[in-house]
């Protein structure tokens, strides 16, 4: 009710929404069957209710004219929800990706540094904001091996690091 309030009363431009990913990903998967199975189900009713009330905070901002941006992973199962399958289908909204990398978004591993792709979906409804930042990999064009850039894994415990936006990516909402 706070956060339903806040939004009420300060009318925010734009809301940003970035629910954690951590039950959705695909690694949550694999796992699945070696964790506590009644814990795991709790986990999953809450990460499903955070995703819905993200959508709830969207569809006022819509309702009063303003915007909002919904950011996750490519291959989350977030994405086949059919609460969010229905967003994705409204008129006033439209979804675009993004690699990561294309932002800078690097970490440390075994190698040394080397960027992270992370394959990002985003959700919004202004236009402008994500012409601005549906940024690909420029590995997908580039034409020799030489101009291709490194990707680094993130497991091992290093998801926790790709959680934080580079700020080129922040510099590109704004500028959206």
């Amino acid at each position: 009710e706070r956060v339903r309030k806040m939004v009420r009363d300060t009318a925010p431009f734009l809301v940003i929404g970035s629910p954690p990913c951590t039950m959705f990903s695909s690694l949550q998967n694999l796992s699945k069957g070696k964790r506590d199975k009644a814990r795991f189900d709790k986990d999953m009713k809450f990460a499903k209710e955070h995703v819905k009330f993200c959508l709830e905070i969207y569809k006022m901002q819509i309702a009063a004219g303003r915007y909002f941006l919904h950011e996750h992973p490519n291959s989350a199962k977030s994405w086949e929800m059919p609460e969010v399958v229905d967003m994705v289908a409204r008129e006033d909204v439209d979804v675009v990706m993004c690699d990561m990398c294309a932002y800078g978004l690097g970490i440390a591993d075994e190698r040394g540094e080397a960027l992270v792709e992370k394959r990002t979906k985003l959700l919004s409804n202004p236009p402008e904001l994500l012409k601005r930042v549906g940024v690909q990999c420029e590995n997908r064009t580039a034409q020799s091996e030489g101009k291709k850039h490194r990707h680094a894994g993130a497991t091992c415990g290093r998801a926790t690091t790709c959680q934080v936006y580079p700020k080129q990516f922040c510099r590109a909402v704004c500028a959206g």
